[in-house]
């Protein structure tokens, strides 16, 4: 951050969250390091306490200014998703949420995700209960909570390609996962990530990219792979949650749940710290002997 074009963003929370950076170099800047950090610093907390035996408050109040840094530099609402899910996990396998006290903590999390959810619409989007229509704050709701839109538009452009056409080319979004690292500089005619051709298609604006609306895996495989996309997507998410249950590490499953939870969410380009480091934990973590119905190795 020491290092950003302009630090003091930063004494503001949710820069991130209102895209209210004051150059286009301090935006490259958040999105090729400060959140890729928080992603890294997320993993770090969560193998810290993987590591431990036993989890007690004294390590809690050791990783809360951690935990608060990264909350607060990444200034987007899913990291407060992300951090209960995968801390969840590993209190699950650790024994410490098990019954009665699971349901009360899934019951808490989510009341708190959604309040959290609520006042950051209203104070860092400025987006009004009392001032705003019913009907928009109802599609505002939509967004926040599902992915039907997309999902919808995918499979109309399937049906009347005439209409709406999503991608120039089947495969070309994965074009771009495959390209990642390569620069825009060197290959002016990269593909776009896919977020920015659904946007392009909802808004009948083809080829201009202004912003970009959250996808999820599944309407991205259907744009890419015709109607096998509804099978290959619906398979994606099933191979990574049986990948992460077949290995003997309860980190390398909670992430394998919580990338499970991103595909169906969000598109890869918003995660891809995080998947590729779970891609390369679960190929060096040795698979379980066996497992009880309660996914416990033994």
């Amino acid at each position: 951050m020491i290092n950003s074009p302009d630090p003091s963003i930063y004494m503001e929370y949710g820069v991130a969250g209102t895209v209210s950076f004051k150059s286009n170099e301090q935006s490259i800047y958040h999105n090729l390091y400060i959140a890729p950090s928080c992603f890294i610093g997320l993993i770090g907390t969560a193998f810290f306490l993987a590591l431990q035996k036993r989890i007690n408050l004294l390590h809690i109040i050791f990783l809360f200014p951690f935990i608060t840094s990264i909350i607060w530099l990444n200034g987007k609402r899913h990291i407060i998703v992300f951090l209960m899910v995968i801390l969840g996990c590993i209190f699950w396998e650790k024994g410490y949420l098990i019954g009665r006290r699971l349901l009360i903590a899934i019951s808490v999390a989510l009341l708190i995700i959604q309040v959290f959810s609520n006042s950051y619409q209203e104070n860092i989007r400025d987006i009004k209960t009392e001032n705003t229509d019913p009907y928009a704050l109802y599609e505002n709701k939509r967004v926040d909570n599902g992915r039907d839109g997309g999902l919808k538009l995918a499979i109309f452009a399937e049906l009347y390609p005439d209409k709406v056409k999503i991608l120039d080319y089947r495969g070309q979004s994965y074009i771009y996962y495959l390209t990642l690292f390569i620069s825009r500089t060197e290959w002016t005619e990269k593909p776009e990530p896919y977020a920015r051709y659904l946007t392009s298609a909802a808004m009948m604006r083809y080829n201009k990219w202004e912003g970009s609306l959250t996808t999820s895996c599944l309407e991205e495989a259907i744009a890419n792979f015709s109607w096998f996309g509804m099978l290959i997507g619906s398979i994606l998410v099933s191979l990574v949650c049986q990948l992460g249950d077949s290995r003997e590490n309860s980190l390398v499953s909670a992430l394998a749940l919580l990338v499970a939870c991103l595909l169906l969410t969000v598109e890869l380009v918003a995660f891809w710290p995080l998947f590729f480091f779970w891609l390369i934990s679960t190929i060096l973590t040795r698979p379980a002997k066996a497992r009880n119905t309660c996914g416990r190795t033994y």
